[in-house]
């Protein structure tokens, strides 16, 4: 079966330059971003906002099944892996800044308008943004392309430090480090901070996904539903010192303990 770019969602795009980050809004007041109203969001017009959206995956954590991997690499750590033995770091390490430069492109941004959707949800990893500003760039170009067009935005950790799930889908080791380490707690409050700072004043950015899918149902990691409340009031702290107007969104564990 033959596909054209457009067929998929996320796919490879032409070669362009990078561009220059994209400069924040001016101080918006509070009424102009979307905000939440007992069950419902409210547009900066006080209108009833329903999502209609899609996630951007695969962008800035590659995952196996995204690439039809059967049997493959199935988290980032083990794709990097595998392209660092087919064609060596060097190589690799020029492949994945092309990859993610090209894998999200203007054109995909107003063919997702286009058919009629009003949102998206970009995951990505943490490791983007602990210093430096690549994640920012990435990041900067894509909300652009989504303020143009008139798409809201909301930002998704999907790999936290340690890993909140202990599967592929959040790059960790196996099994949800996160909620065993202080140091990665406190790192991932830390990232949320740079990040909120960053886009404290952008209002085509709805809120921040603090975690997805965090603590699967396995028996064994029921031990660790107690800590996901005060993890979340932790990471809102240190994102409301410097973002007081963004959306906080709060999954429950997958075994709905929350």
């Amino acid at each position: 079966m033959t596909f054209t770019r457009r067929g998929f969602v996320a796919a490879f795009g032409s070669a362009a330059v990078w561009p220059t980050i994209i400069k924040k809004p001016a101080k918006k007041s509070a009424k102009q971003f979307v905000r939440a109203e007992g069950k419902s969001l409210l547009d900066p017009n006080g209108k009833k906002l329903l999502l209609r959206g899609i996630n951007l995956g695969n962008w800035l954590e590659p995952e196996g099944y995204m690439f039809l991997f059967e049997g493959g690499p199935q988290s980032p750590r083990e794709i990097e892996a595998f392209v660092n033995e087919l064609v060596g770091p060097t190589e690799a390490e020029t492949f994945w800044h092309d990859y993610r430069r090209l894998f999200i492109t203007e054109a995909d941004i107003k063919f997702l308008k286009q058919s009629g959707l009003n949102s998206v949800r970009i995951p990505f990893h943490y490791k983007f943004f602990v210093s430096g500003n690549e994640g920012f760039r990435l990041l900067d170009q894509v909300i652009g392309w989504c303020r143009q067009a008139g798409l809201w935005v909301i930002l998704d950790m999907h790999c936290a430090p340690g890993g909140q799930t202990g599967t592929n889908i959040d790059d960790s080791w196996g099994y949800p480090w996160l909620y065993e380490s202080e140091k990665d707690k406190e790192q991932l409050c830390q990232v949320w901070k740079r990040i909120a700072e960053h886009h404290s004043d952008d209002t085509t950015v709805i809120g921040y996904d603090l975690l997805n899918e965090p603590i699967p149902h396995f028996q064994q990691l029921q031990k660790y539903n107690s800590q996901l409340e005060p993890l979340y009031r932790r990471i809102t702290r240190a994102i409301r010192e410097v973002d007081a107007e963004h959306l906080i969104f709060l999954e429950g564990t997958m075994g709905q303990q929350f």
